[in-house]
């Protein structure tokens, strides 16, 4: 029998034998998630940030010391193909969150709002009432597939991606002089009464936390979350605050400042241009699902030509002669999709002398009008 196409583009990314907290080098890495191990700029790509070979798509990590890969999450599912666009992949998400936050802050009284990370998920939607509050071992009871890791898991990952998306968002807002935020650290005294941290006040609570993360033979805060002893390292730290300090606790907030005029005058846009974003997804989705349809369809019609001419003279001939889309052409749609549909893009706009005649476009119109 002929060999058929091969439909994979490159080896298959695997995270099954990664473990959060591993350190590996790169060739240790590469090995455990079945990478090719490369030199020179494929090399970079693949540790970048961004792109469709980078490891980044399927887990994170950090580099912490010479050669040496630590791993910090790792994906359910790979992240999408990462464009450079204004909004990073938190987009859509984040004007969701710039619209809901804006109404909300419009029907308020005064220029100050403060909230808990946590109100403020369940203040935009992102999150319900039982989010952080229904005990594990009622959670644990519910369904036999949820043991003290899959819950652990749960919210170590889900914190991650709602924090990057609630920020994307205030942030986005800060740059249009909408809001100005910042964090606040609220501590409980000794006689139950809370008061804003100052700057001293944040550095002892540094110190303490440092002090804890020693203690546990870590070097940063996200070991503490990716090995679940968060409750016993904040137990920790309060009780190094309360002999130095009295203090019984503190907790962190987020501080918006705004101007509810200009909040107001915003909003309409603002749901305009979310309504674009939405639009403008759907049909960048639809473009790349239906690549793949052809893609597909393109393999099996070119394999079932060459079956059928192999079984009938046990050569291949007149097959070669019919088209099968290319590995790469998935790839290349996708990008061209980022390219030329995608909004939002750092490259969306371009200069005159980069621009096709208009010309050319009108004829190209009247040739597909029938299309």
């Amino acid at each position: 029998m002929p060999t058929k196409k091969n439909t994979k583009q490159q080896p298959t990314i695997s995270t099954k034998k990664l473990k959060i907290g591993q350190r590996l080098t790169y060739p240790e890495l590469c090995k455990l998630i079945g990478a090719s191990i490369l030199e020179g700029d494929s090399k970079k790509a693949q540790l970048s940030s961004t792109g469709e070979s980078s490891f980044k798509r399927y887990f994170d990590f950090e580099k912490v010391g010479r050669g040496l890969f630590e791993i910090t999450d790792i994906y359910d599912k790979p992240l999408p193909v990462s464009d450079g666009r204004k909004y990073g992949n938190n987009s859509v998400y984040s004007q969701y969150i710039e619209l809901i936050l804006m109404q909300y802050l419009a029907n308020r009284y005064g220029h100050v709002e403060t909230f808990t990370k946590q109100k403020l998920w369940m203040l935009l939607g992102m999150i319900n009432n039982r989010y952080n509050r229904v005990k594990q071992s009622t959670l644990e009871k519910s369904n036999s597939i949820l043991t003290q890791y899959e819950v652990n898991h749960f919210y170590q990952r889900s914190k991650k991606k709602l924090t990057s998306i609630l920020k994307s968002a205030l942030n986005n807002l800060k740059a249009r002089r909408l809001i100005d935020w910042s964090e606040e650290t609220i501590i409980e005294d000794k006689n139950g009464k809370w008061f804003t941290g100052t700057d001293e006040d944040k550095e002892e609570i540094l110190k303490a936390e440092r002090e804890v993360l020693q203690k546990y033979g870590y070097e940063k805060i996200f070991q503490v979350y990716s090995s679940f002893r968060q409750k016993e390292f904040f137990d920790d730290v309060i009780d190094i605050l309360y002999d130095k300090h009295q203090w019984n606790g503190f907790y962190r907030r987020i501080k918006i400042i705004y101007n509810k005029e200009n909040v107001i005058e915003a909003i309409p846009k603002t749901e305009i241009d979310l309504q674009k974003a939405l639009l403008n997804s759907e049909v960048s989705n639809y473009l790349n699902k239906e690549a793949h349809k052809i893609y597909d369809n393109g393999v099996k019609q070119y394999n079932k030509i060459i079956d059928s001419e192999y079984q009938k003279t046990g050569t291949i001939i007149n097959g070669l002669n019919n088209f099968c889309p290319p590995d790469t052409y998935l790839a290349a749609q996708e990008l061209l999709v980022n390219e030329l549909i995608r909004t939002g893009n750092k490259k969306e706009y371009v200069t005159l002398n980069q621009m096709v005649d208009m010309a050319v476009f009108e004829e190209l119109d009247s040739l597909f009008d029938n299309c």
